[in-house]
C-alpha cells in the first residue's frame, strides 16, 4: 500500500530536520550545492568585457550566465569543466552594458546558487588612458 505524503507535510519534515542539524553544529548544503564562487569582477574594455572570480578549493567547473538588466533573462555563456575562473566577453561594440553572474559546479554533480550579479559596459580605449 503506497501512501501519498502532502506537500505542507514534507515541508515540516525538512523544516525538522534542518533544525535538528542546526543545533548538533551541522550545516545542510543549499539545493544546488555547497559553495559558490564570490568576487566575480567585470571590467569593461574596448569591445570587450573580462570577467574573473575566486576560485572555490572544491568546485570543480563554473557556469557563466550573461543578460541585457540585472534581473534578466540569463544565458550561459560558458560551461567550464576545469575550473577556469576568467573569461573574456568578445561583445564586438563599444557602450554596451552587461550583466553577469557564475556558479559553481561540483563533483557530485550539484551546482551552486549563483552569486550576485554584476555589471560592465564595453568602452573605446585610447592612447591617452
Amino acid at each position: 500500500m503506497t501512501s501519498a505524503m502532502s506537500s505542507s507535510r514534507r515541508t515540516m519534515i525538512g523544516l525538522a530536520v534542518g533544525a535538528q542539524a542546526a543545533l548538533m553544529g551541522f550545516s545542510l548544503s543549499p539545493a544546488y550545492g555547497a559553495e559558490q564562487p564570490v568576487g566575480l569582477i567585470a571590467t569593461g574594455s574596448d569591445s570587450r568585457v573580462d570577467l574573473r572570480w575566486t576560485p572555490c578549493p572544491e568546485c570543480t567547473g563554473y557556469v557563466l550566465e550573461r543578460a541585457m538588466a540585472a534581473d534578466g533573462p540569463y544565458n550561459q555563456l560558458r560551461l567550464e569543466g576545469h575550473g577556469l575562473t576568467l573569461h573574456s566577453d568578445f561583445i564586438n561594440e563599444n557602450g554596451i552594458t552587461r550583466w553577469y553572474r557564475v556558479a559553481a559546479t561540483h563533483a557530485d554533480g550539484s551546482r551552486s546558487d549563483f552569486c550576485a550579479p554584476v555589471a560592465a559596459s564595453t568602452a573605446a580605449v585610447d592612447d591617452e588612458r
